[in-house]
């Protein structure tokens, strides 16, 4: 989801400082206590935290999605 539509459908902007395409590097970033993320429940599935804190939401399509915090 875009920041966009994000902010588009939850009326949120979010502070983003930094982009990656590297969902590892992501997730030790969150671990790390460096930031946040939003991510879909296909790549959750696929990479097991439990290090950090995590809600699950849905989208406006109803597709899981999971925050994750330290």
């Amino acid at each position: 989801m875009t920041k966009q539509k994000f902010q588009h459908n939850t009326g949120f902007e979010p502070n983003i400082v930094c982009e990656c395409s590297s969902v590892r590097i992501i997730i030790a970033l969150v671990v790390a206590r460096m930031g946040a993320t939003i991510l879909p429940k296909l790549v959750m599935s696929s990479f097991p935290i439990s290090e950090s804190k995590m809600l699950v939401l849905l989208d406006a399509t109803f597709n899981l999605l999971f925050v994750l915090y330290s």
